[in-house]
């Protein structure tokens, strides 16, 4: 049986927990180790039964191949640059877990998301209560992307508001391809995605062919932002680093028409001034900008 690394990350802040956890989750992801799971104390109820399994403390987890445990230290350094702005007390563990015993356990963390009346998320393995226009039928294995972080929610939001039908759309770190499939489903024409893990590209082809996308209808690939990207898109969407996106901007428009339209996420309450001036610096005008829990999803255009 193959082995995983777990690390885990405890911590106590006087702070917003909901953004120390993600941000904390952001340097799982920015190092390509996903999989992450987010735990949080609860009240036991009844409803929980005899013998609960529940976290006692506020913790982000991620797993790491034996191959790359280097990863481990470059994450507790990432965590620790990041929130060293705020009070936070930090406590790194790890320990030896089976892949095959996550592979299956970590199915119990994710719930359908709700991203607006018309559209939900639905991991395979949940029902649904009511009925719904436009179902995302996922299954993110171990890459990103389960619709359960504000950002994804927040991009898809967009896209139902933006997209125009036949619209040729980019995905900039496509992670498990929900953004891809949404836009497929909200009427776009082609669908491109890129991401610079390999797994994730995998899992977003196997994601869109679970919702029933024709091959013909999307093309997903393994590149390090736009270096292999040679057409022009009506529609790109970036849910990445703030950094990553100033860094990315100069580029877009080596991809883009006179007309394209443009989403950003991914980026925390603090660093949208940053991004919003980048923008503005090539000529990409902010249009609608939305505020989830201190997470931040900017619209745009040339």
């Amino acid at each position: 049986m193959n082995k995983l690394k777990e690390l885990k990350i405890v911590f106590e802040s006087e702070n917003d927990i909901e953004m120390i956890s993600e941000l904390i989750a952001d340097c799982f992801y920015k190092n390509n180790v996903t999989g992450v799971v987010i735990e949080s104390p609860v009240e036991l109820t009844d409803e929980w039964g005899e013998d609960p399994v529940v976290s006692e403390n506020f913790s982000v987890s991620g797993y790491i191949n034996y191959l790359e445990l280097e990863k481990i230290e470059l994450i507790k350094k990432d965590v620790s640059d990041i929130l060293n702005s705020f009070n936070v007390k930090l406590d790194f563990q790890t320990r030896d877990i089976l892949e095959e015993d996550w592979s299956s356990s970590w199915k119990e963390f994710f719930y359908p998301v709700e991203i607006s009346k018309n559209i939900v998320i639905k991991p395979t393995w949940r029902e649904l209560e009511k009925d719904y226009k436009i179902i995302i039928n996922i299954d993110p294995g171990m890459a990103f992307g389960s619709g359960s972080h504000a950002t994804t929610s927040l991009c898809v939001k967009m896209i139902e508001e933006t997209i125009e039908k036949n619209d040729k759309v980019l995905d900039i770190g496509c992670g498990s391809g929900i953004l891809m499939i949404a836009a497929q489903k909200c009427g776009a024409s082609f669908v491109t995605g890129i991401d610079n893990d390999v797994t994730a590209v995998e899992i977003s082809k196997e994601n869109m062919r679970l919702n029933k996308i024709d091959d013909s209808k999307f093309s997903v690939f393994t590149s390090n932002l736009l270096s292999c990207v040679n057409s022009k898109f009506d529609l790109i969407t970036a849910n990445i680093l703030a950094e990553v996106i100033v860094e990315l901007i100069p580029d877009l428009q080596s991809v883009s028409k006179e007309n394209t339209r443009f989403i950003f996420s991914g980026i925390i309450e603090e660093k949208k001034d940053m991004v919003i001036k980048k923008m503005e610096e090539f000529k990409i005008k902010p249009e609608k900008i939305y505020n989830d829990n201190g997470w931040i999803a900017i619209s745009g255009s040339y």
